[in-house]
């Protein structure tokens, strides 16, 4: 399914019924990484999850892409689902995503689980590991997947630097 959001489109899907789950992925995978916890959980759960921008079946919009962003296009999915409040598991920059989410949207928040994450901001080694990834052509132009640090008062606008 798609849903249209600022400047773009998410690609998305929902399985199962009961409380909400909403699955953030892991760079550079999308959503087709929780198939196994889908399979699992939508017995019991409303299992919700998304490819973020530039992922999987979602346009990359236009500006860079934040974990703020990637955190307020999951609160807009939920809109669209009519879903009130739901946990979140993030897995690696879906847990820095998830960790947005919890500065940005703190009231829909039901619970957290991160996977295979941190609280801290990326080096330039990660950021050099992305652009490699990515295929992008110098660490710098990989800033648009940076990680701010959490704990950093700095980041409360979203910026990524």
């Amino acid at each position: 399914m798609r849903l249209a959001v600022a400047d773009g489109e998410l690609e998305y899907t929902v399985a199962g019924d009961g409380p909400a789950l909403l699955l953030l992925h892991a760079f550079p995978l999308g959503l087709f990484m929780w198939e196994p916890q889908v399979a699992a959980l939508a017995a019991t759960h409303r299992v919700i999850r998304f490819d973020a921008r530039g992922f999987g079946g979602s346009s990359p919009g236009t500006g860079p892409l934040t974990m703020e962003r990637i955190a307020d296009d999951g609160a807009a999915l939920l809109d669209h689902l009519g879903v009130d409040a739901t946990t979140v598991m993030g897995c690696s920059m879906g847990g820095y995503a998830a960790l947005a989410f919890v500065r940005r949207h703190p009231r829909r928040l039901r619970g957290l689980v991160l996977q295979d994450t941190r609280a801290g901001a990326d080096g330039d080694e990660a950021r050099a590991g992305r652009a490699r990834l990515s295929g992008l052509s110098s660490p710098s132009r990989a800033s648009v997947f940076s990680i701010p640090s959490v704990s950093d008062p700095a980041h409360k606008d979203g910026s990524n630097r």
